[in-house]
């Protein structure tokens, strides 16, 4: 089964694609090509178009996407941002893909060699993905930390409509 880990964001949007057992089969970063101040609607116009590339691609059958937290956070910045990650997750879920939503710190992962800020995000969503699965199915999942499981089976799914 392939995952695809969602970074959401308004200049870069990360992505890593992988098997159920963590491997990476690829990742990259959207990057809007518009200069100057970038709009909500022209950010999801662009990364839903390169993600319809990639479900096309690759095929995954479950998401993990980070959700926005606000905490801290200036609503100019953060707003826009929910937009994105609240369209990525409606485009999934309309394609019956399930999805993760999970929070930043679910991410934490050894940074991979060669791979940007956004990319490792992705990827660290994605094997937060691979645990949550692990967890659900399983009475014995693979290695997560207490805090980790109890975060995970707190995570509630939302299933596409496959």
């Amino acid at each position: 089964m392939r995952i695809i880990g969602i970074d959401p964001g308004i200049r870069h949007t990360g992505y890593a694609i992988g098997d159920n057992r963590g491997k990476r089969i690829a990742s990259g970063v959207l990057i809007p090509p518009i200069k100057g101040k970038l709009l909500a609607h022209q950010v999801i116009r662009y990364v839903l178009t390169e993600l319809h590339k990639l479900l096309i691609k690759h095929k995954p059958k479950l998401a993990a996407v980070e959700e926005v937290v606000w905490q801290g956070r200036r609503k100019r910045i953060m707003f826009p941002l929910s937009l994105v990650a609240g369209a990525v997750v409606g485009f999934l879920l309309a394609r019956g893909i399930s999805v993760y939503v999970l929070t930043p710190t679910m991410k934490k992962n050894k940074p991979q060699p060669g791979l940007s800020d956004h990319e490792n995000d992705a990827y660290g969503l994605l094997n937060a993905a691979v645990l949550a699965e692990a967890a659900v199915k399983s009475s014995t999942p693979r290695k997560p930390s207490a805090a980790q499981l109890r975060k995970i089976i707190a995570t509630e799914i939302v299933h596409g409509n496959s």
